[in-house]
């Protein structure tokens, strides 16, 4: 395996506990649940990991798959870098989701979807707003050229600003504009939703 490879790859045992959904969706593709004995005595269902990928484990923390994780005593001696990563992406994890819910409550809040929600008192779009996957996928398919237009749209007036900074390294800067991507690549399908629905059409 290339280095390239192996950065992408964790070599840690882990016990991974699921939430109801994450649960669900295990069991809906038939894989089994292993039932763990934690540290504080209790029996919690959940996957057993050793090998697998950061993103993996990214990924059903934003979706909220991931109830907790136990790692035992003695993998922070022997597994100290991997374990540092893996504390790396559960942070990261942490505030991709917090960026997306204060996205989110902005979002609601303006003014194009407070017109619409007083013109289509049947259609709210609030903090309430629930929509399942399967319907914001399939309704944001038919909206890629949106979607491009719309980052483009938000990401061009970020950039100016880090590039104009002159606080910032070079090396910052692009750590910066590299940031600024990743979170606006992780936004939940409702941001996007919201955000495709109201660009250039109102206000």
């Amino acid at each position: 395996m290339s280095a390239a490879e192996k950065k992408f790859m964790l070599d840690l045992p882990l016990k991974v506990i699921l939430t109801e959904d994450g649960a669900s969706h295990f069991i809906s593709n038939k894989k089994k649940l292993l039932r763990f004995k934690m540290a504080d005595n209790k029996e919690e269902y959940g996957i057993s990991l050793s090998h697998f990928s950061p993103m993996s484990i990214q990924n059903m923390i934003l979706v909220d798959y991931i109830s907790k994780i136990e790692i035992s005593m003695s993998e922070f001696v022997s597994h100290r870098q991997e374990i540092m990563d893996l504390s790396k992406i559960i942070v990261y994890s942490i505030l991709y989701k917090q960026f997306d819910r204060d996205i989110f409550d902005e979002l609601v809040q303006c003014d194009c979807v407070r017109r619409h929600n007083r013109t289509n008192p049947g259609q709210l779009i609030d903090d309430q707003t629930r929509m399942p996957d399967r319907q914001l996928r399939s309704q944001l398919a038919a909206k890629d050229n949106i979607i491009q237009q719309s980052r483009q749209t938000i990401l061009e007036p970020v950039w100016k600003s880090i590039m104009a900074n002159k606080d910032y390294s070079p090396e910052e800067k692009n750590v910066y504009l590299l940031m600024t991507e990743k979170f606006l690549n992780r936004l939940s399908l409702m941001n996007w939703f919201i955000i495709t629905k109201f660009f250039k059409t109102d206000g």
